[in-house]
């Protein structure tokens, strides 16, 4: 297993009100059970020690040869788990690289058991049924090239090791472990009432690639690199932390059009009035978050502020955009006006959460000649809107959807950037929006309740320059053998912080 502790931002950690840098580290864990069992034989099993954990549905059948249903082909994997002390998540990242991609979406389930690898679908049946009973963690599409394996003749843009890697985010789940867990399992599974091909990830026990691999890039690729990993990044489990998400979905939706924009790099928002006064030529933005931290819902923890960045791209019509509470999940791939109107005309009917004017350059898309050298940055297109309140009065902070609309009916539309945006570049008069600065985010701040603790700092000031080390955790209390964490050390009248 990888122990790895790599500092990776700076953040702010107060304690009695003093004030010290936050280290967040990245510690990488290694899969130490990873097999595929089946539903259509119960008592198989695939023998541990396979290159390739494999899912599927197959066809059932009757004796009369017809299909009474779909059985899986099921994968779990598992991976030693600790928490360092003082410490808390702040993400956790699955991470898994495609083997074969002939089959449809991965549904990734939380799994309450520490399996063993020679085992079969009958031996965790209790297990599947109630991860089944819970909604996925997350639900992706495999990397890689559709109908392909990792060692077929490829296209161009598919002959590279990162068009094959899944990074899959399970921060949601990983956070609701107890550090004391030890381990931490998944399922792996495709679903639907069909039939679906393989669709196989590498294991702990994959062999590398060879030289008969038909893209000369993926060639002997070392087994290391392909081997299954839970990345989780940990910060000081502090009394105030600022944490940062972009939309786990948005896209946007036009009456009367059927064509799905869930790729789309940009969402865009008006309507028009008919005759009778109803709004007409309606298009809306949708946006959600989901896995915010759960330290939101506890009564130990208080909101102190949710900034939504919004970035606008396209500004010819009126400023004025209104925000509504969406009333259910949508998809973003699949959403239309048609599947979403009834969820619309809910919004729509409560009052708007917030109402903000759209920065930007009037009359103007950012890459549209004669801009002024007051809008050649990103920042005077960027909107910082507030939803504190909003956030503050859900019961649910974790997760929420919003819909975006225009106040005004007008004939020219706004477009804001959504998750998928690119670099924006314009030739003339000549800058660049890079991706990272136009993305949507939301950044949220919230803090424990109460802090009793005093700071050990100032304890420590005046000590014996001799003295030798001390270890404390970061509530001030004095660990005698410390592990792997992070600790405040004495050593005389200096103190530090080191990971250990």
């Amino acid at each position: 297993m990888k122990k790895q502790l790599l500092p990776l931002a700076a953040g702010l950690l107060v304690c009695a009100g003093q004030a010290f840098a936050q280290e967040a580290v990245s510690r990488t864990f290694d899969a130490v059970a990873d097999t595929w069992i089946r539903e259509n034989n119960t008592g198989w099993k695939d023998g541990g020690a396979k290159t390739t954990i494999e899912t599927q549905r197959v066809a059932v059948k009757n004796e009369a040869g017809d299909v009474t249903g779909y059985a899986h082909f099921a994968g779990l994997i598992g991976f030693d788990y600790e928490v360092p002390s003082g410490m808390k998540v702040q993400k956790a990242v699955l991470h898994l690289v495609t083997e074969r991609s002939k089959g449809g979406d991965i549904y990734v389930r939380a799994y309450d058991h520490n399996f063993a690898e020679k085992t079969s679908w009958g031996d965790e049946e209790a297990y599947l049924t109630a991860a089944f009973a819970t909604e996925p963690i997350a639900v992706f599409t495999p990397a890689g090239q559709w109908n392909k394996a990792i060692f077929d003749a490829l296209d161009e843009n598919k002959q590279n090791l990162d068009s094959w890697i899944n990074d899959i985010d399970v921060t949601s789940y990983v956070k609701t472990v107890p550090a004391s867990a030890g381990r931490v399992d998944f399922l792996l599974t495709q679903e639907g009432d069909k039939a679906l091909n393989q669709v196989c990830f590498f294991t702990k026990d994959n062999n590398g690639t060879d030289d008969a691999v038909k893209s000369e890039a993926l060639k002997n690729l070392p087994a290391s690199d392909l081997m299954p990993e839970l990345v989780v990044t940990f910060v000081e489990d502090s009394n105030t932390a600022t944490e940062v998400f972009a939309p786990s979905a948005d896209t946007w939706i036009r009456k009367g059009n059927t064509t799905k924009r869930g790729s789309a790099q940009n969402m865009e928002i008006y309507y028009t009035t008919a005759e009778d006064g109803s709004r007409d030529k309606e298009f809306y933005g949708l946006m959600s978050f989901s896995g915010l931290p759960i330290e939101l819902n506890s009564d130990e923890y208080e909101l102190q502020n949710a900034v939504l960045r919004l970035t606008c791209v396209y500004l010819k019509g009126d400023r004025n955009i209104e925000i509504y509470d969406y009333p259910a999940e949508f998809a973003e791939s699949d959403a239309l006006f048609s599947t979403e109107e009834e969820n619309v005309k809910t919004a729509l009917a409560s009052d708007p959460v917030k109402v903000f004017e759209t920065k930007g350059q009037g009359n103007k898309s950012v890459t549209d000649t004669g801009i002024n050298e007051d809008y050649r940055n990103a920042a005077a297109w960027t909107n910082e809107i507030d939803l504190t309140d909003y956030l503050a009065a859900r019961k649910d902070r974790t997760n929420f959807n919003i819909l975006l609309s225009k106040q005004k009916a007008q004939a020219d539309a706004v477009k804001f950037a959504t998750k998928e945006a690119e670099d924006i570049t314009n030739a003339d008069p000549g800058f660049t929006f890079a991706a990272t600065d136009i993305r949507p985010q939301l950044t949220v701040t919230y803090t424990k309740k109460e802090n009793g603790n005093t700071s050990i700092v100032d304890s420590f000031i005046g000590n014996d320059n001799e003295a030798e080390a001390e270890y404390y955790n970061l509530q001030g209390v004095r660990v005698m053998n410390p592990g792997h964490g992070l600790y405040i050390v004495r050593k005389g009248n200096k103190v530090s912080k080191v990971i250990l």
